[in-house]
């Protein structure tokens, strides 16, 4: 059962976007361009290619969680 101040609590300005990949194959540009498109507060990178996503993170001013493959 949900509580109303639960769903306000869920509903509130403070919540975080996350953009989750894995595996660049090698594309910086395609990083760049989704973290342009999609704006998100941090990318969660997994996989091949941990050192594009974290370029790409800084360039654009994101939180970048990587978990290498």
């Amino acid at each position: 059962i949900l509580s109303s101040d639960w769903s306000s609590d869920v509903c509130s300005s403070d919540l975080m976007k996350f953009c989750i990949a894995s595996d660049s194959h090698g594309s910086f540009s395609l990083l760049c361009r989704m973290l342009e498109r999609e704006q998100p507060d941090c990318l969660l990178f997994l996989g091949d290619g941990a050192e594009e996503a974290q370029r790409a993170a800084k360039l654009l001013g994101t939180a970048c969680l990587c978990v290498a493959g």
